[in-house]
């Protein structure tokens, strides 16, 4: 047969035999998903964390407005939560939110998550795990009934400060009026005084230095009777100058006297000295923990902020001492009326913890860093803690 009998059905033969080949001989190695690959640049797939090749990452999620909270609908949201949605779809990362009770730093130690929010970074539990760039820092401080004792008002009005801003005020407001008497003593003797009337000249200068010292009161504090006026030219001019000077002097006055007698603070815990001798209550955080055997306080532990502010408000305990921006955002959920005081004492540093040598931490620290230095991130702190 000749020879081109046999090549058809010969390439017919190697189309079929080629064709029927699996299609993995053919493809080319496949690249990492992006997913995967942008966060690990330069290390190996096979040493990648098991969260980022196996699967969705578990975050575990603790309930501590503002930073997390949970709807009835079973959404989460709060400062942590939106952060690390945040970084999640910056970096790409697929997860599912895994709601832990309490010991979020345990739970990422023993693996039952990869990553767990919020947690207040202390050095105890650094030791078994790794946390990102703090997000958010709060003092410690205390929830407590607003009650103002009578004799504590008392003794404000009673202290050398406010007594010397008394004297001050009192001084400026003499020297005033006497100029405006030797303006005005003369020219205007039937209001400023000064003339021997039958008096006693002696008696008439007081009584004309009184006068003026009443005229100078009544100006300042724009009251301004309108029994006295100054008649002179000289004397109306002072008189001008005197009202535009008064008006800042007032405002000015009025704020060291508030300062000067604390008024603003009555009715709020001086912490830690006021807290000695109460019924307390504490959050179970390692920080509030510390920072309340450190100053030899006694406490009852709690860790539901909500609880605490119950006990309080029912009467159970005097005050719950916590992260300020906690007892804040749970004060107003309630509405509970309670006063919070903040000190400068024991900063809790939120953050967020992830296994021990874990490869996120880099990336995630990027991010962290990235979103909490933008314009907006002090908006959305604002949105959940409007008073941070």
């Amino acid at each position: 047969m000749n020879q081109r009998h046999y090549f058809l059905p010969g390439l017919l033969a190697l189309l079929l035999l080629l064709t029927s080949l699996p299609q993995d001989v053919w493809a080319q190695p496949s690249a990492p998903p992006q997913d995967v690959a942008e966060p690990l640049q330069g290390v190996a797939i096979a040493q990648a964390d098991p969260p980022r090749t196996s699967g969705a990452m578990k975050v575990g999620v603790l309930d501590r407005p503002p930073f997390a909270m949970q709807t009835e609908s079973g959404a989460w949201s709060g400062i942590a939560v939106d952060l690390w949605r945040m970084i999640a779809e910056r970096e790409g990362y697929e997860f599912e939110w895994v709601p832990i009770e309490d010991a979020g730093e345990a739970k990422v130690a023993d693996g039952t998550v990869d990553l767990a929010l919020p947690v207040i970074a202390t050095p105890s539990a650094a030791a078994s795990v790794e946390y990102v760039m703090p997000y958010h820092t709060s003092n410690i401080g205390a929830a407590g009934t607003s009650s103002v004792d009578p004799w504590s008002v008392a003794k404000t009005f009673i202290s050398w400060q406010f007594l010397r801003i008394v004297v001050i005020i009192a001084a400026i407001v003499l020297v005033v009026g006497l100029i405006m008497w030797l303006i005005e003593r003369k020219a205007n003797p039937d209001e400023f005084g000064g003339q021997d009337d039958g008096i006693g000249r002696p008696r008439g200068w007081l009584h004309g230095i009184g006068n003026g010292f009443w005229w100078s009161g009544v100006t300042m504090t724009t009251i301004g009777y309108g029994d006295k006026a100054p008649r002179t030219t000289l004397g109306r001019g002072v008189a001008m100058l005197w009202m535009l000077v008064a008006m800042a002097l007032t405002s000015s006055l009025t704020a060291s006297i508030v300062a000067a007698t604390n008024l603003d603070s009555l009715g709020r815990l001086n912490i830690p000295g006021d807290l000695k001798g109460m019924r307390l209550g504490a959050l179970d955080d390692t920080a509030t923990a510390d920072f309340m055997q450190d100053e030899g306080l006694d406490f009852t532990p709690y860790d539901d902020v909500e609880q605490a502010l119950q006990d309080v408000s029912g009467g159970s305990i005097d005050a719950v001492v916590g992260p300020v921006a906690l007892l804040r955002n749970s004060n107003d959920e309630l509405g509970t009326g309670l006063s919070i005081t903040q000190s400068n004492a024991s900063p809790s540093r939120w953050t967020m913890a992830l296994p021990k040598d874990s490869e996120l931490r880099s990336s995630v620290n990027a991010a962290v860093l990235d979103l909490t230095t933008g314009s907006g991130w002090q908006s959305l702190v604002n949105r959940y803690a409007p008073d941070s």
